[in-house]
């Protein structure tokens, strides 16, 4: 009661927003940018007043699998490995450990999440800049900065919208802006991407192998109310100077398709080419006023993380610091006013990386600046991949789970049921630690590396008995998984149930 009656009296405040009062750091652009996301799509901007840096990703942007190898086998082995299991097996019940090398998969052609481009939108260079400030607000997904530059003072916005399905991105100023140079980059040198302009609108597209690597394109179409001419020069959209405001809306896409990764479509993961798909989003965005393409994302960002409140006092007026300070200056014991952020920026990042329709949140969420990021952001079934769903349920985000019981109908099951067999000779399916988009389900020799004193055990997910007597994902369009799972056949001796 006394604990109750001291919150009251302290000051409450709304731990929903990032700011801070310095542009981001690319060298660091993980921790200082702000993320923003719909799921599919995800933009890190920087903030830099001269020439900004947007960081750009798409979930389904990996290389790898059949995208590098028409003979892409899951790292299942060619025949079984299934007459080593008895040994293996008494080993380890009889010494309480063992080497499960026998059934270890190699790994060729795992792949690797990665990076899609970076969008510049460069106002030149700027000097004797004052007031910065930039933010993101939490509860609608809206990032902004604001800056002056004598008497003109420029306010820039941005989101990653789900319902439109393209991220956006707006300047204006309250006198005009200078000449604008907006285009889009990439530094893959092999195969090197081809960069287009026309009809406003600047088109990066390649692939992430020569010949049968995974096609992307990224489409940055750019908007300026009452200019019509064509602004293409150099493989860039250049905007005069003297405009009041400028629109960029940002699409893309993969021709990777989840439905294609089973043995009927030859385990391919490939869909059409996105070029056409991606023009036309960016295109009917376009054509719809800013205010309109943000009334929509707001709505439905903030109707979705408002289904649940934390609200913790704020004793120390943290509220009025900037957030790299407060992080910096967190000690025990504590400040509440932290914590409330934290845990709102923990179902914000959630919310931002896993929509239906989407892949599930990987190891890095969905941003990354890198060609190569660490663990290949993909997924682990030991741990991780089950961290990015805590709390989720309780938190009022249940609806936007779906990315990974997909993903796990559309990647594991198929080759999962050839692991099952080729290994423990078991029906159903199994997965194992590490997994990339394109049905990795084999034992990874990664068990194996020195100091992991554990044995990397089959997961047993193919049953989903979290819920006896209902749907995988209850009130949803998926259905149960086929075949049950198979058995934790390292664990189990023969005729023992589990």
């Amino acid at each position: 009661m006394y604990l109750a009656l001291a919150s009251a009296l302290l000051p409450l405040a709304t731990a929903r927003s990032l700011w801070s009062d310095s542009p981001g750091s690319y060298a660091d652009l993980i921790t200082t940018a702000f993320p923003l996301g719909n799921g599919r799509l995800g933009a890190m901007p920087l903030g830099l007043p001269g020439k900004e840096i947007i960081n750009l990703n798409i979930d389904s942007l990996w290389r790898g699998g059949p995208f590098e190898s028409q003979d892409y086998s899951g790292g299942n082995p060619n025949v079984s490995k299934a007459d080593a299991l008895p040994g293996i097996r008494e080993w380890i019940f009889q010494n309480g450990t063992g080497n499960v090398s026998a059934l270890l998969g190699e790994s060729p052609h795992y792949g690797s999440y990665q990076v899609l481009a970076n969008l510049t939108v460069d106002l030149g260079d700027l000097s004797n800049v004052a007031d910065y400030r930039r933010s993101l607000d939490l509860r609608t997904g809206v990032y902004a900065d604001r800056f002056c530059v004598g008497e003109g003072c420029v306010q820039r916005e941005a989101f990653c919208s789900y319902p439109d399905g393209v991220c956006v991105y707006r300047l204006a100023s309250n006198t005009s802006l200078p000449a604008v140079a907006i285009n889009l980059e990439n530094q893959l040198a092999a195969p090197e991407p081809n960069v287009t302009c026309s009809g406003n609108s600047v088109s990066l597209y390649g692939r992430t192998f020569p010949g049968i690597g995974m096609r992307y394109n990224a489409r940055a179409t750019v908007v300026v109310p009452g200019l019509k001419s064509d602004l293409c020069a150099q493989s860039a959209v250049r905007v005069p100077g003297g405009q009041k405001e400028i629109v960029i809306v940002i699409a893309a896409g993969t021709d990777y398709d989840a439905s294609k990764g089973n043995a009927a479509a030859g385990f391919s993961f490939r869909g059409k080419d996105p070029y056409d798909d991606v023009l036309k989003t960016a295109s009917e965005a376009a054509g719809k006023p800013y205010s309109r393409l943000k009334s929509a994302h707001v709505k439905d960002f903030q109707s979705i993380f408002d289904g649940f409140t934390l609200t913790l006092p704020d004793p120390y007026n943290s509220a009025s610091k900037p957030t790299t300070e407060l992080i910096t200056a967190y000690t025990q014991p504590g400040d509440p006013y932290v914590e409330n952020l934290l845990f709102d920026y923990g179902r914000y990042l959630f919310l931002s990386s896993s929509r239906p329709g989407s892949l599930p949140p990987n190891l890095q969420g969905l941003w990354t600046e890198q060609y190569s990021p660490a663990w290949s952001a993909d997924y682990h079934a030991n741990i991780n991949l089950q961290m990015n769903h805590w709390g989720v349920e309780q938190t009022g985000l249940g609806g936007q789970t779906e990315p990974l019981w997909t993903y796990i109908l559309e990647t594991w099951l198929p080759r999962g049921a050839e692991t099952a067999k080729l290994l423990y000779n078991a029906e159903g399916w199994v997965t194992h630690d590490e997994m990339n988009i394109f049905g990795h389900t084999a034992h990874s020799a990664m068990g194996q590396l020195p100091g992991r004193k554990r044995v990397d055990v089959p997961a047993r997910l193919g049953s989903f008995r979290l819920y006896p007597g209902h749907q995988m994902v209850p009130n949803s369009r998926l259905p149960d998984p086929q075949g049950g799972s198979a058995v934790l056949a390292l664990a189990a001796r023969p005729g023992q149930a589990l």
